[in-house]
């Protein structure tokens, strides 16, 4: 009696399995944006067989190696309302008959942003880098804490890729604000300005920001290093 012999779908000798192996790799390559030719491919040796793939793989592996890490971040702040002191937001003096009560100049805004950078790059937070307990840091404007902070992620490579940030306030209507507010913070960061949202919400008449007692903000990072 004849042996039938094994058709292509039955073959899973090490030849075939070396084949499919090279013919994969390949159309990875492919749908990487390279089109890789098996011209003269004898995948009978694993070799032979990266032979003629070998200096696009070497090239283009390399670049798949190298592309971005991404880390998120979060940051929040509250801060209570006080009279008589001017109320910044994003390194921007609002009209306002109030001011927050912090160490510094109380940039709730900006604090939010420090912490979700910080917070991206596992490097703590804004009370570790600024305590509250050092005279060197009482009424320092923040957008000098937020560039010392950027400047020294940026030193370790970190790009930003958008920042999403969120203010709690009862009043003032921080809406005819949220534009130069948007740019000044771009500016900081030296991003274009369609890099940075800034949201205003209400406190809806609850709780401490509804009662007006004080106000919080909230920002969301998305970093990236190649």
């Amino acid at each position: 009696m004849t042996v039938p012999k094994k058709t292509r779908f039955q073959d899973s000798s090490p030849a075939r399995k070396r084949r499919v192996r090279t013919m994969r790799l390949a159309f990875r390559l492919k749908n990487y944006g390279k089109s890789v030719s098996l011209v003269n491919v004898r995948p009978v040796c694993p070799q032979a067989a990266l032979t003629s793939i070998c200096p696009v793989f070497i090239k283009h592996a390399r670049k798949m190696q190298k592309l971005p890490v991404y880390r998120i971040g979060e940051g929040h702040d509250t801060h209570r309302i006080i009279p008589d002191r001017r109320l910044v937001l994003g390194a921007v003096t609002i009209d306002c008959d109030f001011g927050l009560d912090g160490h510094s100049d109380a940039d709730v805004l900006l604090h939010a942003v420090i912490d979700a950078l910080l917070g991206a790059t596992g490097r703590g937070d804004i009370g570790e880098w600024f305590p509250n307990t050092s005279a060197e840091w009482k009424d320092v404007d923040s957008a000098l804490l937020l560039e010392q902070v950027w400047n020294d992620l940026k030193s370790d490579g970190w790009q930003l890729q958008n920042l999403d940030c969120t203010i709690s306030a009862e009043r003032p209507r921080l809406g005819p604000w949220k534009p130069q507010i948007r740019k000044r913070v771009a500016e900081l960061l030296g991003v274009s300005a369609d890099q940075i949202n800034v949201k205003a919400k209400s406190g809806e008449a609850v709780g401490p920001v509804g009662r007006g007692e004080a106000l919080t903000a909230d920002a969301v990072v998305l970093l990236f290093r190649m």
